[in-house]
């Protein structure tokens, strides 16, 4: 594997999508790396071969992305996406926006990994093998509310047996909410911005998120599940009250509803 092998890979790949073929390239780095870091593979790469000036100068300029709900974005895209026909999806969507997840973290999410009695969810996750966070008591309903079809908790009769993607539900609701953008990983920021509006702590938000530990201005400092509930449910009650939702605890499951 050569710089001129890679280049003319790249400019190959980047002829259908300048983006995603960077984003190969990042990915492809990291597997120099490792090889370069193993005995056996070390003499078959060249670990510099992806910095070449030949492929780097070809690259899309980098933008980081802020997109996120605005509070007064929240009752408008709520409204949509509980307007969707397909309520797996709807129920997919607000679970996103409720605990902060990573799309396909909240995808994976089976009927085992959901503890109605302790009120907990158990999401694989990106940075541990897996972490566990409170049921708040609007998504415990939401989630009841599911039929029960296969292990899955976002059920779809596609090969994988759940939700995959959702992305043209998600424009639908959008649109009806006159959004002109807003991505997954958007309802994942959208989450912390509201989390941080709710009053809750930068530590409690991030643990609940799957962030990776770092120094926050409280320090870090693992919570318990029952420590983090607190947040979490604040988060949640003030997320519903910026979407205008009635919210009864004791109703039955099914029996949501928006505030007209």
């Amino acid at each position: 594997m050569t710089e001129d092998t890679l280049k003319v890979w790249f400019d190959r790949e980047a002829k259908a999508g300048k983006h995603q073929a960077a984003r190969a390239l990042m990915m492809f780095r990291g597997f120099l790396r490792w090889c370069a870091s193993q005995p056996e593979y070390r003499t078959l790469v060249d670990r510099e071969a992806g910095q070449a000036p030949a492929i780097v100068q070809n690259l899309p300029a980098t933008t980081r992305r802020t997109d996120a709900l605005e509070a007064a974005q929240v009752a408008g895209w709520w409204s949509g996406v509980e307007q969707l026909s397909n309520q797996t999806a709807s129920a997919y969507l607000r679970a996103l926006l409720l605990t902060g997840a990573r799309r396909e973290e909240m995808a994976a999410l089976r009927w085992a990994d959901v503890d109605f009695r302790w009120r907990k969810l158990t999401l694989a996750d990106k940075v541990e093998k897996s972490r566990t966070i409170p049921l708040t008591p609007y998504l415990h309903h939401l989630i009841a509310s599911l039929p029960r079809y296969g292990e899955y908790v976002f059920a779809s009769t596609g090969k994988t047996g759940r939700i995959v993607d959702v992305r043209s539900c998600h424009e639908k609701a959008l649109k009806a909410a006159a959004i002109e953008h807003l991505t997954f990983h958007g309802l994942r920021r959208s989450f912390s911005l509201l989390g941080e509006a709710a009053g809750a702590p930068a530590g409690a938000i991030a643990q609940v998120m799957g962030h990776k530990p770092s120094a926050t201005a409280e320090g870090y400092r693992p919570r318990s599940v029952d420590a983090l509930r607190p947040f979490l449910e604040r988060i949640e009650a003030y997320i519903l009250d910026l979407a205008q939702v009635q919210f009864d605890s004791t109703a039955q499951p099914g029996k949501l509803r928006i505030a007209s």
